[in-house]
Formats: C-alpha cells, structure tokens, sequence
C-alpha cells in the first residue's frame, strides 16, 4: 500500500498541548509510483481501493487506468546485459555490439515461440525457419552439440558426419566439436511422389500427398512434387530428387511379387505385369532413397510396402509411416498424420 512518509513538525496549542501540524495536500504528479508531495510534512492516507493502489519493487502493479506496469527493472534481466567474455572480445574487436548478440533471458524464439519452438532452448534457425533451399542453414549458440541438433531436426546423430555442413560446405568431422555462432547446414529437401494408379486409388493418393506437401512448404523446407498423371517422370528424375533429402513420401502401387524387389515403389504401371518384365526404370527401390543416412520422416504407402526396407531409412528421432492396404482405412488418416505432424 502507498504512504507518505512524514517528518512533521510539532505546534502547540492554546492549552500547551502539542500536535502535529495540518500536512498540505499531496501534489496530482506521479513519478514511476511515488506519490510527489508539496512539502515534507505529509500525512498517512485513508485507505485506498485496491485497484489505485501502487505497490514499488520488481514485481507488476495496478494503475488506474487498469493496466499492469513494473516500477523497476528486474534484476535477473540486468544481469543479463553484461555480455560474456568471448562476446565482450567481440566487441572490442568489431567495435559494435548486435542486438540479438545479447543473452536476454526473455529472449525466446526471437520473440515467436508461437511459430518457432525450440524446446531445447539452444540451435537457432537462420531468419527463424528452413529457408526453402536445398540445405537451410543454423547458428549454434552456447551449449550446442550435435546430439542437440539431432534431436532438433529428427536425424541421427551418429551419422552427423553425412547430413552436417559448415557454411563453406566442408563436412562436420566426428572430433570437430560445435562453435557457438557459426553457422552449419542441414539437409533441407522433401519428397513427394505419386505413381501411376487408376482415378480411385489416385483420388486418395494425392489426398494423402497434398497433406505432407503443404506441411512441408509451411515448414520451410524445398519440396520436389511429382504426380505421374500430371507429368510422367522416371527413376532417374526421382534418384536425382534425392540429393540432400531430409524425408520423403511415396504414394501408389507396389512391386508384390517375392523378389529382391518385393515392396519397390511402382511409378509406372508398365512394369508391374505378371511376370516381371524387367522393365526396372519404373521401380525404385529403398536402396535408392537410403544414401549414407536414415531420415526425418519417411511414408511410404503402397502394397507389400512393409517388404520393402522402407522402415530402415528412418531415424531413430523420426517418424514413419509404412502401410499396405485401402488408402480410407479406419487408422489411415490417423497414422499417416502422427508422420505428417513430424515434419518439421
């Protein structure tokens, strides 16, 4: 509760008693809470409710108006403005300081922890998020690790030395520790593919496939779209899609028959008569998506798909989806979304 604090002085009486003297009315002026006063002497006030009411410290206060306010700063965030030893070196040699170079405590998510989540409180995307490019670049900031970022991006970090980059483009080594500051690259390309079907199975196909489509774009990722109805394109076009890939989805038939081949996604119908007919461009085989690591996210939803080494191209931090059967099935939206969900 506000008061005023008084050093009245004393008058007396025709009797010879003393009392304290009338204290002038307290000024209207309000200087960050205090109540300014026209003299020293001053009286204690009546009670006041509780909504104009000034309460002096760290902590936030009711004003008139109904809004909160602090009345100081809060100790634990001025600390934070004394930068640390390798940043204080930096100023002096660079003459400046940037803003966002300073340790906030506040500071989260560079104040957008609605679009940007970093439960880790540590790796930071460049301009917030993947940059649509083929690797997306990341500082570091103190406390980094490669396991951190692992966990980060859904990769393993065991085979950081394949899918981690310096900005130059040079590999991470396995003994090259992480600096904080430097910027690194990441594997940043998806892959969405549909192979030829009939309309029915198409229909649900893209439905599918329009889903991990549009969470790819929205998360920052560059994504390489391929429908076979809408323009035929081979296992060569689809190998080369996978330069730099963090996950994929494959949506349309599969190679049934029990062979080295048992579980490839079909692309083109052509070569999937009964028997084989070698006509092996239309196939690809998850040897062809696996490269050096395992993946972020990997769906693939065609026939005899769980034949088809699909579930070893995925991350231990990843999410997969690998199914056989009707693309409406009562859990197929549910599944296929608990992976769409981690792409991210």
């Amino acid at each position: 509760m506000g008061f005023y604090a008084t050093t009245a002085p004393v008058t007396a009486d025709v009797s010879g008693r003393s009392r304290p003297a009338q204290a002038d009315p307290p000024s209207k002026n309000r200087v960050r809470g205090f109540r300014g006063v026209a003299s020293i002497r001053a009286r204690f006030p009546a009670p006041q409710p509780l909504e104009t009411q000034w309460e002096i410290g760290s902590t936030p206060t009711k004003t008139v108006s109904g809004l909160s306010d602090w009345l100081s700063r809060d100790p634990l965030s001025d600390s934070a403005f004394v930068p640390p030893v390798s940043l204080q070196q930096q100023i002096e040699e660079e003459g400046e300081l940037l803003p966002r170079d300073t340790a906030i405590p506040y500071r989260y998510c560079d104040n957008n922890a609605i679009n940007q989540l970093d439960l880790y409180g540590l790796w930071k995307w460049q301009n917030g998020k993947r940059q649509g490019v083929a690797r997306a670049t990341i500082i570091a900031e103190n406390g980094d690790t490669k396991y951190t970022l692992a966990e980060k991006i859904h990769l393993w970090e065991h085979e950081s030395r394949y899918w981690l980059q310096e900005a130059d483009g040079s590999p991470v080594k396995p003994s090259d520790t992480i600096k904080p500051g430097c910027a690194y690259t990441v594997p940043n390309v998806f892959v969405v593919a549909v192979g030829e079907q009939g309309r029915t199975a198409e229909g649900w196909s893209l439905i599918y496939a329009n889903q991990a489509r549009a969470r790819a774009v929205e998360k920052g990722f560059l994504v390489k779209f391929f429908v076979y109805s809408g323009k035929a394109f081979t296992q060569s076009d689809l190998s080369a899609a996978f330069s730099d890939n963090w996950g994929f989805a494959l949506y349309g038939h599969g190679y049934v028959y029990p062979d080295a081949l048992h579980g490839a996604f079909i692309i083109s119908k052509n070569g999937h008569p009964a028997p084989w007919n070698g006509d092996k461009w239309s196939i690809f085989v998850s040897n062809e998506a696996g490269g050096l690591y395992k993946r972020g996210v990997v769906i693939a939803k065609m026939c005899s798909a769980i034949y088809g080494g699909w579930s070893n191209l995925v991350s231990p931090n990843g999410r997969e989806y690998i199914a056989t059967g009707v693309f409406h099935a009562a859990t197929a939206g549910l599944n296929h979304g608990n992976a769409v969900n981690g792409i991210e």
